[in-house]
Formats: C-alpha cells, structure tokens, sequence
C-alpha cells in the first residue's frame, strides 16, 4: 500500500492496517484445492502470502513506532533548511 511510505502520518497508516487487516482475512479463507505432496506450488503461495502479510504487519508497527525517519528525511524534497553539501 501507499500509505506506508517514508512520508506517513497516522491517518495513512491506519488506512494501510485496515487494506492489510482486510487482506489478511481474505486470506484466512483460501482453500488450497492441489493436494500433491511434491512441488505443489499452490501451498508454497499460499504460505509465502501469510509470510508476506506477517511482514507487512510487522512493517506498519514499526512505521507506527516512529514519529519521522531522519535517515530518509534529509532527502525529502519536502525538508526546508536542508543544502547538499
């Protein structure tokens, strides 16, 4: 989602955690109807999108967690008061 970027506020992010939460119980209800034991490539996507949702949630925590990203903020375009050097 776009609402998870370097420039965030809180209400973007509550938009991302509710397209994640949304995604995430879509995905409490896939069937995996391929039952092959080798290389069933529709389980490994399947596991691989909850791995991916993990990390996205994971993500929005963290993003959460801090006010500003002064490591990517200098870059930003938007910063005033900020000279390459």
């Amino acid at each position: 989602t776009d609402d998870c970027g370097v420039e965030r506020s809180r209400d973007s992010l509550a938009r991302a955690a509710a397209t994640i939460g949304s995604i995430r119980d879509r995905y409490d209800r896939v069937c995996i109807d391929d039952r092959s034991a080798a290389y069933n490539q529709d389980l490994i996507e399947a596991l691989e999108l909850g791995f991916l949702l993990d990390l996205a949630e994971v993500t929005l925590a963290a993003a959460g967690a801090r006010a500003t990203s002064e490591c990517f903020s200098q870059f930003s375009s938007s910063r005033s008061g900020w000279s390459m050097r």
